[in-house]
Order: C-alpha cells, then sequence, then structure tokens
C-alpha cells in the first residue's frame, strides 16, 4: 500500500528519488486525436435558371389508338418564344408506336419532321404549361409503354442538339375491348283493327214538277203577216206531265225564210247596175254630137 501511493506521487509530482535525474523521469505525452469536420450540404437555389421538361401523365393504363393527354412543364426557355414538341416511344426498344396530335394529324417524334409538329409559345418567363394528345398504335406490343419527348426552339430545328429531353413516363398498354354485337331488338307490330263501314241510306229524289212553257215572243216583220207564220204553243197538262199537243213553226224558219227573201233581191240589182253602165257610154256619144 505503502508503495503504491509513493508511485501514485512519483506520476503526479516528478521529482528524483534515489539519486534520479530530472531527465531519467518519464515525461507523458497527451496523444492527439482526429476531429470529425462536418461537410454542410449546398442549399438549393431557388429560381435555378436551368432549362428543364417535365412530362406527366393521369392514369397508368389505356387501350391502343385510344387518345389519352400528357401534360408537360417546360421551364426557363426564351421569353415570348416559339418551340416545336414531339413524343415518341413504345413497348421495350420500340421507339415508333407513340403518335402526338397536331390537328387532324397523328405523328410519331422519333425521326418526324421537327415543322410537323406542334407548336407552343413561352409566356414573358420562358415557360410552358400545357395538355397534349397522344395515342399509342394498334400495331404496337402490350406490355409497359415508354413514353420520352422532346422541345426544340423553333428557329433552331435544323440542330437536333439544341433539343431539351424529358424524363420518361410508362403505362401499361393492351388492346382495346371487342365492340359488342348488336341485337336485333324484335319490334311489336300493331294488328289491325276492324273498323265498322258506314251503312249509305239511300235518299229520296224528289220528282221535279214543270211548269207551264210560256209563249216565247215572235219577231215581227213585214213579210209576216199571216197567221200561219206566228209561234201558238198549245198544251195540256197532266198530273205531273206536260204534253205538247202541237207546235206551230218556230222562229228560225220565219228568220230564215226572210234572209231567202232578202236573198232574191241581190242579182236583180246587179242586173239594173249594170244596164246602168252600158247606157253611160251611149250619153256620153250623144252629148259629143
Amino acid at each position: 500500500m505503502f508503495v503504491l501511493l509513493l508511485y501514485l506521487l512519483r506520476i503526479i509530482f516528478p521529482v528524483p528519488i534515489f539519486g534520479q535525474t530530472v531527465t531519467d523521469i518519464p515525461t507523458l505525452t497527451p496523444t492527439s486525436t482526429n476531429t470529425p469536420t462536418i461537410t454542410i450540404a449546398p442549399t438549393p437555389t431557388i429560381g435555378s435558371t436551368a432549362v428543364s421538361l417535365v412530362v406527366s401523365l393521369n392514369s397508368s393504363d389505356e387501350f391502343k389508338e385510344q387518345s389519352f393527354l400528357l401534360n408537360f412543364i417546360f421551364s426557363h426557355g426564351k421569353n415570348d418564344t416559339d418551340y416545336y414538341f414531339k413524343c415518341y416511344g413504345g413497348v421495350g426498344s420500340d421507339n415508333y408506336s407513340v403518335e402526338v396530335q397536331n390537328d387532324s394529324n397523328w405523328l410519331n417524334g422519333y425521326n418526324g419532321s421537327w415543322q410537323n409538329m406542334p407548336k407552343f409559345s413561352t409566356d414573358s418567363s420562358g415557360n410552358i404549361s400545357q395538355n397534349i394528345t397522344i395515342r399509342v398504335k394498334f400495331s404496337s406490343a402490350n406490355g409497359s409503354c415508354k413514353i420520352t419527348c422532346k422541345i426544340i426552339e423553333s428557329a433552331k430545328y435544323t440542330s437536333s442538339g439544341n433539343a431539351i429531353l424529358s424524363n420518361s413516363v410508362y403505362l401499361n398498354i393492351s388492346n382495346p375491348p371487342p365492340s359488342p354485337t348488336p341485337t336485333n331488338t324484335p319490334t311489336n307490330t300493331p294488328q289491325p283493327t276492324n273498323v265498322p263501314s258506314p251503312t249509305f241510306t239511300p235518299t229520296k229524289t224528289p220528282t221535279p214538277t214543270l211548269s207551264p212553257i210560256s209563249p216565247s215572243p215572235t219577231p215581227t216583220s213585214p213579210e209576216a203577216t199571216s197567221s200561219s207564220d206566228l209561234i201558238t204553243p198549245t198544251s195540256e197538262y197532266v198530273l205531273g206531265e206536260t204534253v205538247v199537243s202541237e207546235i206551230s213553226p218556230t222562229p228560225v224558219n220565219i228568220i230564215k225564210n226572210q234572209n231567202e227573201k232578202k236573198s232574191n233581191y241581190l242579182p236583180m240589182i246587179f242586173i239594173i247596175s249594170g244596164g246602168i253602165l252600158l247606157l253611160i257610154p251611149l250619153f256620153l256619144k250623144k252629148s259629143d254630137t
């Protein structure tokens, strides 16, 4: 115990013991330890000017030949500038089955011309946020379809190195369901109903009653002075009937006789006129002598 105490005192208070010098006494040297260095991660800069194109889908399953929407966000491009946009992709290594719609045309963006692709304009901040219609062709295989997009400034479309590549999105593509076969629905044909025909009741025809015939006025002329040239109808009436017992000559015969009498004077007039014309030269010769 005493020896241990001396040893501890020697360590704490190094002094020569029993003829030792100070240099002979060992000294304690503190050992240095490695201090860990703390590395601070860089803080992302808000409002980065890196140009980017991000695409996304609203669905994970689609049918072939069925159009659907793809959303893309283009950031930090040139302000108020036109850009061409294209899509391509397919199942596995296929890059030709994905098509983008431009008006009424469907175009594949893998090897299609930039000039035929849809065109969009950036806003005053150089950004575009749009939905675009795409589809997968019927000739595509079924399975996980990869879709990738590109965008390029319209003034630089001839240089493919200036295109901005998007992230890739995936969706499951399959054949469309078969169209249901229409079934013929029988139509009920209405049965004709018996419509009673109207019964016609004959009506009595009234028997005409003849009234007495009034004598027609007889034309008067100098030639028709005798009583035989006048019309004197006589009638006898029997219940519901009229019987004409005697009919005198009609006025037509009287007029005809008058016309015949007038026509008899015409030859005499021509003869007298001709005689007068023949006598005129004789009177002229006598007057000359």
